[in-house]
């Protein structure tokens, strides 16, 4: 508990205390379109500070002396979304909910880091948002300010970007693309700290739910006809003016990669992608503690599309890709070919992309041998307690279209680079669980040739 030493204004309980004690009435009744107004520049000041961390996602249901302790239960990301449900008459109610939170955290957390991020944003919010947020919205003649400083998502939108009009059905080779990849669990990285990567999934929760709770999006609504929030936060570590390119380009969307999987014997990535379209402001992050950590952006989810599947370039994506960053993903980035498959993968979920033809011999060649060796694998296992690589005891067999990259021969009449052409095989999976998989994933591509073309080795060499 806070000592005896400690000045009163200072203490958290007694600070709320005082804030409730004069909380009133709002002055006037505010419209639907003013409350989403004030609430959503509230929730964007708050989710930019790094005391609000721990507040900002609903507390694990594996929290038992919490939830034993804590009545009633309630969180940022909770509170805004009772905001966008209509759930607030008056900004009172949103303030009170406010205050839910910061109570809750003093009450179960009476010392400690977290009780201390909870003091900081108790004073952030009482003595800097509240005050600014009232004379705002309630401050004779700032009508006109009230608008202009806060502004709906819709109209954050200062590119006019129209969702309806970026041509994601079907990706050409030419379209504008943005890649983030995500990581599935605990995952680790040599690049980026556990810490730091822990922080950034837990910051992007409300990203990854479109993988873990198999949530198809529909076409969002950013203004106040909306009966729920149709936007998330993404939360960036670099590529900041890869970033800015996106969204100042109608045309441009960014693939969020997730749910990442590797097929260790046939050496195959398999994903689910989100197709999202950033807009608005980017917002730097004052995250002390995230030294990677840049900003973050509002996000219209527009489409998920699942079990994609590539045979290319795994190095670059496995190893090249920050997990949470932005990179630009066109003809320049991989080699054309490399290019043109992935486009082709995003175009036609559960097919696996190959460069040639030679895998997919090898992969039917490979095929017995994974079914008579299963059993070892699972025998195997017992000796891999202690690996950080988390191989399926018994492989999952499944059926899929292999579509086929195949290069042009020299002197062919065919004057297309390439032609595709689909069979049927069989393939066994194994869960990407860690980073440390990613690992295998790039040492098994680079003592293994995807392809037995010299010139094709010499492009996975350039990327």
């Amino acid at each position: 508990m806070p000592s005896s030493t400690t000045q009163p204004e200072s203490v958290p309980v007694a600070i709320l205390l005082r804030f409730i004690s004069v909380l009133g009435p709002d002055p006037r009744q505010l419209s639907r379109v003013e409350l989403l107004r004030a609430g959503t520049w509230l929730f964007d000041e708050l989710l930019t500070k790094a005391c609000s961390i721990p507040f900002i996602n609903p507390v694990p249901n594996d929290a038992v002396a919490y939830r034993n302790m804590i009545i009633h239960l309630m969180d940022l990301t909770t509170a805004e979304n009772k905001l966008w449900a209509g759930k607030y008459g008056d900004l009172k109610s949103l303030y009170a909910d406010i205050v839910q939170i910061l109570s809750n955290a003093i009450t179960f957390y009476y010392e400690g880091r977290i009780f201390d991020e909870a003091k900081q944003m108790c004073i952030h919010f009482t003595r800097h948002l509240y005050p600014h947020l009232s004379n705002v919205v309630f401050g004779e003649d700032n009508k006109t300010s009230f608008i202009e400083s806060m502004p709906l998502p819709l109209e954050e939108n200062c590119q006019n970007n129209s969702f309806e009009q970026i041509q994601y059905s079907k990706f050409s080779r030419s379209s504008p693309l943005f890649i983030l990849k995500t990581v599935n669990n605990q995952q680790t990285s040599e690049i980026l700290p556990s810490n730091e990567l822990d922080q950034l999934s837990y910051l992007n929760q409300n990203l990854t739910n479109y993988f873990n709770d198999g949530i198809f999006p529909a076409l969002p609504n950013l203004d106040e006809s909306a009966t729920k929030k149709e936007f998330v936060r993404v939360y960036v570590t670099k590529g900041m003016k890869k970033l800015y390119e996106c969204i100042e380009n109608p045309s441009a969307v960014i693939i969020v990669m997730g749910k990442m999987k590797f097929m260790k014997k046939e050496r195959c990535l398999k994903f689910s992608a989100l197709i999202t379209k950033p807009f608005g402001r980017i917002r730097d992050l004052e995250f002390s503690d995230l030294s990677d950590a840049k900003g973050w952006v509002k996000c219209a989810v527009l489409e998920r599309r699942d079990d994609i599947q590539l045979s290319i370039a795994t190095h670059w994506f496995a190893n090249k890709l920050l997990p949470y960053s932005i990179s630009k993903f066109d003809a320049n980035t991989l080699s054309p070919e490399f290019h043109n498959a992935f486009i082709e993968a995003l175009n036609t979920p559960s097919s696996n992309i190959v460069l040639s033809s030679t895998l997919s011999s090898t992969l039917s060649s490979t095929l017995s041998s994974t079914l008579s060796t299963s059993s070892s694998t699972l025998s195997s296992t017992s000796n891999m307690a202690e690996s950080p690589i988390s191989i399926t005891p018994c492989p999952e067999i499944v059926t899929t279209s292999i579509v086929t990259v195949d290069q042009e021969v020299e002197g062919s009449p065919n004057h297309e680079s390439s032609f595709i052409k689909t069979e049927e095989i069989e393939i066994s999976t194994v869960d990407i669980e860690n980073q440390d998989d990613m690992s295998v994933l790039i040492n098994e591509a680079n003592k293994v040739s995807i392809s037995g073309s010299t010139n094709e080795n010499e492009e996975n060499a350039k990327t």
